[in-house]
């Protein structure tokens, strides 16, 4: 991928305060400029840390295809630290090791930073830190409980939030609500097979009857045959049929007849 710096030294990011926070409630992300174009502090996290040992003497800063040979890449950023003012304070940066094998996290000033938009790639840049790389070797673990109470951190809000998502999400085998239900379209409902009281395939849903204000009122189901043929289509009242969630997020059609009962149903003729 071609990335394009800008002619003259690395942009600076500005942090720009976050918007106040309620007291005990989760800290927001403020926004950071970077060249011009406002970005929210959590792109941060996951970025690559380079840094320029000035091997390749009179490479030129512009119009790079990739970053230049005397760019090392050290580490990456871990986190992003925001301070009880709304600010982004430091990042925390993994530095060292091998496949995560001996890194250590170590915390990086925002001045110590310089960053360039990716013009091939909207929303991406480089992170370059400015200081003597042997400064990052010799830098002090990072102890993230001697920081400030008031403050939090980001990538640790995104797992905790994403956690609770995730404790909050439907289990699957639960069945869907009146308002889930009354959502569902045909081509949520279409192709779907319908499981009958042995636990067993009994059919699949083909066609939906519509109430006059667009409700499910009626599932045409095809059951019996062998790849189409000899299948007979039955009508079941939409009420008759449970819905939950699958696995994945998908749907499960249960119903408590048998297919002996559907194949002695009058066939739908529309």
């Amino acid at each position: 991928m071609k990335r394009i710096l800008a002619t003259t030294a690395l942009a600076t990011l500005v942090a720009m305060p976050a918007l106040a926070q309620s007291q005990g409630g989760p800290i927001s992300a403020p926004d950071v400029d970077v060249a011009g174009q406002s970005m929210s502090a959590d792109t941060l996290i996951g970025k690559r840390i380079y840094v320029d040992t000035g091997t390749d003497e009179g490479v030129s800063m512009t119009d790079l295809t990739d970053a230049p040979d005397s760019w090392e890449d050290v580490g990456e950023i871990g986190d992003v630290y925001i301070d009880g003012n709304g600010s982004v304070e430091a990042v925390i940066a993994d530095i060292g090791g091998f496949l995560g094998v001996g890194e250590r996290e170590v915390a990086l000033d925002m001045q110590s930073l310089k960053f360039a938009p990716d013009a091939d790639d909207e929303g991406e840049y480089f992170v370059v830190f400015q200081g003597d790389p042997s400064t990052l070797e010799g830098k002090d673990a990072y102890d993230r409980a001697a920081m400030d109470n008031d403050g939090d951190f980001l990538g640790m809000q995104t797992k905790q939030a994403k956690a609770e998502d995730s404790d909050m999400g439907t289990k699957a085998g639960a069945p869907l609500s009146d308002s889930e239900r009354a959502e569902l379209t045909a081509e949520d409902l279409q192709g779907q097979p319908v499981i009958g009281a042995d636990g067993k395939k009994i059919g699949e849903i083909g066609e939906l009857v519509l109430t006059d204000d667009g409700k499910i009122d009626r599932v045409i189901v095809d059951v019996g045959g062998f790849l189409g043929i000899g299948e007979k289509q039955v009508e079941l009242a939409y009420g008759e049929l449970d819905i939950s969630h699958g696995e994945d997020g998908d749907l499960k059609v249960t119903t408590v007849q048998t297919e002996d009962t559907l194949k002695s149903l009058p066939e739908w003729t529309g």
